[in-house]
């Protein structure tokens, strides 16, 4: 409900995903006259990451007051997607476990299971400058729809390519997307570009750098440590 300033004609409501831009046609609009300076509306249970705007305006239709709420039903971004992601050819036990593990982490919104899987000693690079903890991840996810991301590209194709870790050892590292195993857009296979496409959207090559694909990737090493998680240079 919102408490009516004096001189309240109608009261309108519309709702939003958050991170949405604002140009976005919005979810749900709809008004009302308030009864006894305040505006009720029956509101199912909100999908996740809902948010409202409530205005009030006066008879000429000028903005007298307005309320900004987070109508959270609970979830994360991917909480529709199969825990269980598909798999995929060619990777090693360890690696296909772990992927199939920060997939099914992202699906069923466990943030827990989320952090604990990049908490490792050895260091791991994350889209969020410190080691990231639940409240963290909830928070970035219910701003970006980051879990979206993982879990999508994780079902991108793959590639693997020597890496070197924060001692100089090196390991072979297996990245989602494949592109991000190659130093140039021109190398990268028109079949696995195409794939990638579908799930994340249009790229081109301004994904890449000198230092290679720079959008948002994946690593975990053959031995099945996840090493990073990062979009940049």
């Amino acid at each position: 409900w919102l408490a009516a300033p004096p001189g309240t004609a109608w009261v309108s409501l519309a709702t939003r995903e958050v991170g949405r831009d604002a140009s976005v046609p919005r979810l749900r609009s709809v008004s009302q006259l308030p009864f006894a300076g305040a505006a009720f509306f029956a509101i199912p249970k909100p999908d996740y990451n809902q948010y409202a705007r409530l205005v009030a305006y006066d008879p000429e239709g000028n903005e007298l007051g307005a309320a900004e709420l987070l109508l959270d039903g609970g979830g994360c971004s991917a909480r529709r997607l199969n825990p269980e992601i598909e798999p995929q050819r060619g990777l090693p036990e360890e690696v296909a476990a772990t992927r199939a593990a920060i997939a099914r982490a992202a699906a069923t919104c466990d943030f827990a299971a989320l952090a604990d899987l990049a908490a490792d000693p050895e260091g791991f690079y994350f889209w969020i400058p410190d080691r990231p903890d639940a409240p963290e991840l909830a928070d970035v996810d219910r701003r970006t729809g980051r879990l979206l991301t993982l879990y999508q590209t994780l079902r991108t194709p793959f590639g693997v390519r020597p890496i070197a870790d924060a001692e100089g050892v090196w390991h072979d590292v297996y990245l989602w997307p494949s592109a991000a195993a190659y130093d140039r857009f021109e190398d990268v296979p028109a079949q696995e570009w195409t794939r990638t496409e579908d799930l994340l959207g249009d790229l081109d090559e301004r994904q890449f750098a000198d230092s290679g694909f720079i959008d948002f990737r994946i690593g975990i090493r053959a031995d099945g440590l996840w090493s990073f998680a990062l979009a940049g240079d």
